[in-house]
């Protein structure tokens, strides 16, 4: 296998090269290979799915009685509920924006335990919990907890679906941009799954938080949750993670790079044999 400078050096002589010299040791699988089940093998790929479906958890499943807690508990009349409402949307729009600024450096994977771990302490604040001791008449926590955790969901939302794709490409080492029939069907498998497990949690979030509110009250929702979010984290540290994070990361952006200079040699190849 070529290393990177290898690649680098093979870029210069392109003339004295075949796209079969370039192709061995890559496109592990076929067109027909790519399916569903095939994605769902990949640890990495389930993960990144099940981020998207946690994240959307995260910002449905109070949907449905948030408005009457505050009309019930801190006197929010109909006309004012709006406003508050709007504090979710303004901090995941701006979050859409400064997130992949801020974590840019950060591996996608500890992304998702960042997003999950700050969720764990945003619910807390949201609650206020009553596990952890804190006053139920400070709307102020309440207010401070909300846009926390509406803006930190972006580490799962936005890298989800990238992660999967590349995580897919380096398992079988897939040269992008060579199969156009390849990579299309890569990219609709990975974005129904994407929708799939994003719409499932959309719908779920407001039925188990609606189950839960009616069984435990607000507070003892929340820190369910809460409870919930801090269990996610761990198990995505410990399994998604795992103590070489930051190598198995150099690896995978390693590979990318070589796979993405193989397909700009073998595309300059294809053009040079086509003036032949």
């Amino acid at each position: 296998m070529l290393s990177l400078l290898d690649l680098e050096a093979v870029d210069l002589q392109v003339e004295e090269h075949s796209k079969e010299d370039m192709i061995k040791g890559y496109m592990l699988i076929g067109v027909n290979d790519v399916t569903i089940m095939s994605t769902l093998k990949d640890k990495s790929v389930v993960f990144a799915f099940l981020a998207n479906a946690v994240a959307m958890f995260n910002i449905s499943f109070f949907s449905s009685f948030l408005a009457i807690r505050f009309h019930d508990k801190y006197d929010i009349s109909d006309g004012d509920m709006g406003y508050y409402f709007a504090i979710l949307s303004v901090a995941y729009l701006s979050s859409a924006i400064l997130c992949p600024i801020i974590f840019r450096a950060l591996p996608r994977k500890l992304q998702f335990v960042t997003c999950f771990a700050v969720s764990t302490i945003a619910l807390g604040l949201f609650g206020p919990s009553e596990l952890i001791g804190l006053p139920e008449d400070k709307f102020a926590l309440v207010l401070t907890g909300m846009p926390i955790l509406a803006f930190i969901q972006a580490l799962c939302f936005i890298p989800s679906l990238p992660e999967a794709i590349e995580c897919f490409q380096v398992r079988h080492r897939l040269v992008p941009d060579i199969e156009p029939a390849l990579d299309g069907k890569l990219n609709d498998i990975m974005s129904s799954g994407y929708g799939f497990f994003y719409n499932l949690a959309s719908m779920l979030g407001p039925i188990v938080g609606s189950v839960l509110y009616d069984t435990y009250g607000f507070r003892g929702v929340m820190d369910q949750v809460m409870i919930f979010e801090g269990c996610v984290t761990l198990i995505f540290l410990i399994f998604n993670c795992g103590p070489n994070v930051f190598k198995n990361d150099a690896f995978h952006k390693r590979e990318m790079t070589k796979m993405k200079k193989v397909s700009e040699i073998i595309l300059k190849i294809a053009e040079r044999e086509k003036l032949e």
